[in-house]
């Protein structure tokens, strides 16, 4: 077993390791087969303040943090959106089922059509009205507009207006009209 002060070593002697992006993997695996995710969080985290610090120390951390520390992971994406690779983060979140962040990572992303699609399949830990209607508004896609309103009729028929009056010029009303009907 390690004792802090040699985790403390071990990450001054380690940090020019993660810095080259072959070895972060390496070091990352090692020490998650010993069970040290805190101490893994915490080395990679510290490597983030270095000049030669690389997207892949960013990603890696935004890994970690969706296994272990998923308190975390807004603010970190929050703060490093620009330098995580997010489409490898976008099947950990999908496997680890942090629905709500999963749905900011899209956001933040760009990936409208994608979040809108979330939300609705993992309501209500995924879905918030006013979120919603900032996403849905943004959607490419027309016909999910249709579908929106379907989700809103069978769950969320107090707050269909509203919905309305931000999708009324981007649909169809007799088709709107028909769907409420079923």
């Amino acid at each position: 077993m390690f004792d802090a002060k040699e985790f403390r070593l071990v990450q001054i002697c380690g940090l020019n390791a993660i810095v080259q992006v072959d070895d972060l993997e390496e070091v990352s695996n090692y020490y998650q087969n010993i069970g040290y995710f805190d101490e893994l969080s915490m080395f990679v985290d510290s490597g983030l303040d270095l000049e030669c610090a690389h997207m892949g120390l960013f990603t890696k951390l935004g890994t970690l943090y969706v296994r272990y520390h998923p308190e975390s992971l807004i603010e970190h994406f929050k703060l490093f959106v620009t330098c995580i690779n997010t489409p490898m983060l976008i099947p950990i979140y999908d496997e680890q089922q942090h629905w709500q962040e999963f749905t900011n990572l899209y956001i933040q992303y760009g990936e409208y059509d994608t979040t809108r699609t979330t939300m609705l399949y993992h309501s209500p830990e995924a879905w918030e009205h006013m979120q919603f209607i900032d996403v849905i508004i943004k959607v490419i896609n027309v016909e999910l507009s249709y579908k929106t309103t379907h989700f809103y009729v069978e769950e969320h028929h107090g707050l269909i207006k509203a919905l309305f009056n931000v999708l009324a010029a981007r649909i169809g009303h007799n088709c709107v009209v028909h769907d409420a009907q079923c």
